[in-house]
């Protein structure tokens, strides 16, 4: 396979509409963190209390970063509203000056960058890379992780998110 062979053979898996997150068999407790809005506002995760959250962390350097946000931006026209929302949350020094011209010149257009400007994400959520992408429910635990680029609005996984977002057909 080689590396080569083994990145390509992932690609055309995760594209092929496999579901990009496994679920957890239990939820996990997750630590509040604090981070900032595209606003320059300070947030933290306790504000999205009530809705399924997949939280992105990524970086403008991340490669595979800008291939799998175009998906993310998809999955939140999809299923973004009062039960779900995607958080891109950046890590890049001066995040805020540099995320939102970034998702911008990518064509993403319904995510808002959010910034990890007090570092608690990284630390607190061991992230050993990027991107990371925590699955969060309604109560604020984490039910899913994935380290690396998925596709996020391929069918199965759009699926699968629905069916945890409270109100559904599926998720109720």
């Amino acid at each position: 396979f080689g590396a080569t062979g083994l990145w390509r053979w992932a690609r055309e898996v995760l594209d092929a509409g496999e579901v990009a997150v496994q679920l957890h068999a239990r939820p996990r407790k997750l630590a509040n963190f604090r981070f900032t809005d595209g606003n320059g506002q300070p947030t933290d995760l306790a504000a999205f209390h009530g809705k399924v959250v997949l939280l992105n962390i990524w970086a403008t350097w991340c490669a595979p970063c800008r291939e799998e946000l175009p998906t993310l931006d998809a999955l939140q026209a999809q299923l973004g509203g009062p039960g779900f929302a995607v958080i891109a949350l950046s890590i890049d020094k001066d995040a805020l000056a540099v995320a939102q011209p970034f998702l911008q010149r990518l064509g993403v257009a319904r995510l808002r960058a959010y910034a990890d400007t007090f570092g608690e994400a990284t630390e607190r959520y061991s992230a050993t890379g990027v991107p990371l992408v925590l699955v969060i429910d309604p109560q604020g635990r984490e039910i899913g992780r994935r380290l690396g680029r998925a596709t996020w609005d391929n069918p199965a996984t759009v699926s699968l998110l629905r069916s945890l977002i409270p109100g559904t057909a599926t998720g109720s």
